[in-house]
């Protein structure tokens, strides 16, 4: 029986498979933040708990990486060089280890500048919203200060905000095996809203 176009052009018509991505901040969330919140030499570079075997569980399940950060001055205050010597050694620690990161994203504006790259808002990865391969209802953000959750409602998504260490962060609860059971479980993301009201009643400044 001789197929009509219609019946031909949906039996060939190909599926897109999408893949979720954890966009994650990286000072405070990847890395450990500095006295000076500047880490521009390499003795500054100390990995939080639990994070490189996070990644490599997260990413074998099947999301992306995208690493999203504000460094505030970079190239002002100071050098790229600086910052690139330990900035390029952890990416290649995180790789010996099986994590690659699908792109980096990095603002150097101040928050006084209210540019639109700088998060909380989503200038940096907007054009990402036309991708149809990103599953956006899995999509995720992790972070360690409230504009994290701010810019993952804001990119509609969910959030996940990370006990900190530094007593001027109050911000939230979870560290990153949590995280990866989480996720690995198939779990529903909190929402972004939640995260940041929680982190309003510990006591965080937006």
């Amino acid at each position: 029986m001789q197929k009509t176009q219609a019946q031909t052009s949906s039996a060939v018509e190909p599926k897109i498979k999408k893949r979720p991505i954890l966009f994650v901040d990286r000072d405070g969330t990847l890395i450990k933040e500095p006295e000076d919140y500047i880490i521009d030499s390499y003795h500054k570079l100390r990995f939080l708990p639990g994070v490189i075997i996070a990644l490599s569980q997260i990413q074998a399940a099947g999301w992306d990486i995208v690493i999203v950060t504000n460094q505030d001055g970079l190239g002002e205050r100071y050098s790229w060089d600086d910052f690139n010597g330990p900035h390029e050694l952890m990416l290649e620690i995180f790789a010996s280890q099986g994590v690659t990161f699908k792109e980096v994203f990095i603002d150097t504006t101040y928050r006084h500048q209210g540019a639109p790259t700088r998060k909380p808002e989503i200038g940096l990865v907007a054009h990402l919203k036309d991708d149809p391969t990103i599953d956006w209802e899995r999509s995720a953000m992790v972070g360690d200060r409230i504009t994290d959750a701010q810019f993952a409602e804001n990119l509609g998504i969910g959030a996940f905000l990370l006990a900190s260490s530094d007593p001027n962060l109050h911000c939230g609860t979870w560290v990153w095996p949590q995280i990866s059971q989480h996720l690995l479980a198939d779990r529903p993301v909190p929402k972004a809203q939640q995260e940041i009201t929680a982190a309003k009643d510990l006591g965080a400044q937006v």
